[in-house]
């Protein structure tokens, strides 16, 4: 073959290569994140990723839950890698299993991981570096986990990862873990007292696993109700995208700079979600937070299935236009009106209840109205009969001054 040849034959081979990537990313884009894509859910219990000691040098092995959509498709898709809730003290990973089932259903790739919890309760309580020493603790096991599926991509790449949009993220405690590990890094400015426990636990990258060479930088990170211990370790990662959710009154992990009581004994000043919204703005790096308004609970937004689902949705919605390169709208991102339909399915009756005064629609699967303008009030329960009503789904669609939101339900 002649020169000329080769040459021909390399540029058909990266048309085609570029062809086959255009696809691929054209198909990933289209009608998923932001809707439903199944309902089905393919779940992976017990993978190991790492193995460390605790504070009292008791042996822990770390494994996740993985859950994927079930779906055939020949493209990669985008990981998000959460953590519980617990003050570092308690929870489980399985905590977390329907919000992960949840972005599954959206086209994501979710795994909830285990991380070590604090077991020096009388060290924690008495000094509170004992309690930052366990916080570095979960930090390092939740690289262990994005190495493992970078090293695991590499290879077999038995999820279909695409290792360029890994996102990690938690809630409460978990939070506070995903948000210190995506902005902490070698650049910083890291106090002496933080370096030193670095030290004791073989640096940043810590030691959970042996593949430590393989690099823990993820694409960004979902921030539920958490906080960073130093808002200049931000100021090296413009490209991170960061996605929060937090009470404006929280009292627990306060959503401005202040002390947390996560732990009773003391308290630890950190830089809550709002705080981190407020310093990404003055960089100019793109941001978005949730502010659950006049509210002092902490993580309220997650205690109902239906908060649960709008932070879900916002937040796919948030990640999608990034990853596809969309326009960004601020005025996606709101709570919006929360109600509760159950049963669902059902073939007799449905009720319907909400926190706020509402207006109902119901509309059939083909978009016609079947019950217009009815309106509920503040804690009042609606009862609707739907004996008589044909077989198959209708959309319940509530609006208040805060917005519309819908609702899917199953007649049978």
């Amino acid at each position: 073959m002649s020169y000329k040849q080769i040459v021909m034959v390399k540029m058909i081979q990266i048309v085609f290569f570029l062809m086959f990537s255009v696809n691929c990313f054209s198909q990933l884009c289209s009608d998923r994140f932001d809707r439903l894509i199944t309902e089905d859910v393919h779940i992976t219990n017990d993978i190991v990723f790492g193995n460390n000691v605790t504070l009292t040098n008791r042996n822990v092995t770390l494994a996740m839950d993985v859950y994927e959509p079930v779906e055939e498709v020949s493209f990669n898709r985008p990981l998000l890698i959460l953590a519980h809730g617990g003050a570092f003290i308690t929870g489980n990973r399985r905590d977390l299993a329907e919000l992960c089932e949840a972005y599954a259903q959206r086209g994501f790739v979710a795994a909830t991981i285990d991380y070590r919890l604090i077991d020096d309760f009388v060290g924690a309580q008495q000094d509170s570096l004992v309690y930052i020493d366990g916080v570095l603790d979960a930090v390092m096991d939740m690289r262990a986990a994005v190495r493992y599926f970078k090293e695991e991509a590499a290879g077999q790449n038995t999820f279909q990862i695409d290792t360029n949009y890994i996102i990690v993220g938690g809630v409460s405690a978990g939070g506070v873990t995903a948000t210190n590990m995506v902005y902490l890094d070698e650049e910083d400015s890291i106090p002496d007292y933080l370096q030193t426990i670095l030290d004791k636990n073989a640096g940043l990258e810590g030691n959970s696993s042996e593949n430590t060479s393989i690099s823990s930088s993820v694409y960004g990170v979902l921030n539920f109700s958490g906080s960073i211990f130093r808002d200049f370790w931000m100021e090296n990662n413009p490209d991170k995208v960061n996605f929060a959710a937090h009470d404006d009154g929280d009292r627990i992990v306060p959503c401005g700079f202040d002390a947390t009581s996560l732990i009773s004994a003391y308290r630890l000043n950190a830089y809550g979600s709002c705080a981190i919204d407020e310093y990404l703005d003055s960089l100019g790096y793109q941001n978005k937070i949730v502010r659950i308004e006049n509210s002092d609970g902490h993580v309220s937004f997650l205690n109902t299935t239906e908060k649960a689902l709008d932070i879900v949705e916002q937040s796919s919605l948030y990640l999608k236009q990034n990853i596809c390169n969309l326009p960004v709208n601020n005025n996606d991102f709101e709570i919006k009106p929360q109600f509760s339909v159950y049963p669902n399915p059902s073939d007799g009756k449905i009720f319907i209840s909400t926190e706020e005064q509402m207006l109902i629609n119901i509309y059939n699967n083909l978009g016609a109205l079947v019950l217009r303008n009815f309106s509920v009030s503040s804690f009042e329960e609606l009862e609707i009969d739907v004996t008589d009503w044909d077989a198959g789904i209708y959309w319940i669609q509530a609006g208040s001054r805060r917005g519309v939101s819908t609702r899917k339900i199953i007649v049978q």
